[in-house]
């Protein structure tokens, strides 16, 4: 039970509002050379090597919990306020479509999913 609610947080930890843009990208570092790697809960292996090299900083990390990404300057990591922190929502689209996108309906879907198995497994335990 304890393993379904942290998979459950985990999975409601990557889902993004819509509309949401993500403000950490390689862009940040401005002219100067960037670097990004990919990391997860299981580890971030691709971003301590990039750590250990000489004179890059790490500038910003992707919002997510499971998977994320971050990038590194080569120099001085940016100023705290060049970068918009990944908690901010973005300016809401003007116009948004009617129609839900793939993500959107996967994740609806498995969050549903998810919740009827609780459900099933609580129903059970009364029995």
């Amino acid at each position: 039970m304890v393993i379904l609610a942290l998979g459950l947080s985990l999975a409601w930890a990557d889902l993004v509002e819509p509309g949401y843009v993500e403000s950490c990208t390689p862009e940040v570092c401005g002219s100067r050379p960037s670097k990004v790697c990919n990391a997860s809960w299981e580890g971030r292996e691709e971003c301590e090597a990039i750590e250990k090299l000489a004179g890059w900083k790490q500038a910003c990390r992707t919002r997510g919990a499971s998977v994320y990404s971050e990038v590194f300057c080569e120099g001085e990591a940016p100023p705290p306020a060049a970068t918009v922190p990944a908690s901010e929502p973005a300016p809401a689209d003007p116009a948004p479509s009617a129609t839900p996108s793939r993500c959107q309906m996967a994740g609806s879907t498995s969050s549903g999913l998810a919740w009827i198995g609780l459900l099933g497994l609580l129903r059970r335990r009364r029995s």
